[in-house]
């Protein structure tokens, strides 16, 4: 049987990295800016120090959403892939995990500020007393319905 890929890294998530980056990375350059570039006379030095602290409570954030970003740029296009009737591989842990020992499947999407869910999520699976975490996984709840009909068509084989 050949490999059939069930989960794939979300697209969308991409542009949600880049306008944090963009967004914190503005704020941080304005800041840093400010603290050169404004003419102060010597009694008024400590506007600098409140611009230099800004400029570092902009880059904490900067740092963390670019560190999140690259993680997310390095994980594989396929996250899930089903290798035959009874056996799944996950790709970001590179581990191959049997379906008859999945305990558990959880899905979690968050919603917009419109109330709309997003077309991605996270992907949890309890492989007995070891978890798997798929971050950012598109179409997650496609994804567990996949999961979900091979592990009734591996149980119904057996």
């Amino acid at each position: 049987m050949e490999k059939t890929t069930i989960g794939v890294k979300s697209k969308n998530s991409n542009r949600d990295f880049i306008g944090g980056e963009i967004v914190f990375g503005l704020m941080f350059v304005t800041a840093v800016l400010l603290t050169a570039l404004i003419p102060l006379e010597a009694d008024a030095a400590y506007v600098r120090y409140i611009f230099a602290g800004l400029a570092v409570v902009f880059f904490v954030p900067l740092l963390l959403i670019v560190v999140a970003h690259v993680r997310f740029s390095k994980a594989p296009e396929i996250m899930l892939e089903l290798v035959d009737e009874t056996n799944l591989f996950n790709r970001c842990d590179n581990v191959m995990i049997r379906l008859k020992d999945v305990d558990d499947i959880n899905v979690k999407t968050d919603k917009n500020k419109y109330g709309k869910p997003y077309s991605y999520g996270t992907l949890k699976l309890t492989v007995g007393s070891k978890v798997y975490v798929l971050k950012r996984i598109s179409h997650p709840d496609d994804v567990k319905n996949a999961l979900l009909e091979c592990k009734e068509r591996a149980e119904r084989q057996s």
